[in-house]
């Protein structure tokens, strides 16, 4: 597990999934699911740019699936 500091939250990095911890009082929690051939990693910089579509209190989580082999796409 590691963290680090940015804009309105703090990252916490659990494995693959990444936890952004609001440093204001925590209201709300969005869990964000990514599509095919993402992660959770793509998705990081979106939720702590200054145009977030969350706000200061709200705790985001960042799932990333496992990968799973694929027949047709």
């Amino acid at each position: 597990m590691s963290s680090s500091s940015n804009g309105f939250y703090n990252t916490v990095r659990k494995g693959a999934d990444i936890y952004l911890i609001p440093k204001l009082k925590h209201t709300h929690t969005v869990i964000f699911l990514h599509g095919l051939g993402n992660s959770a990693d793509g998705f990081v910089d979106f939720f702590n740019a200054t145009t977030s579509p969350t706000s200061a209190n709200i705790k985001v989580v960042l799932l990333t699936a496992p990968i799973r082999p694929l027949s047709v796409n």
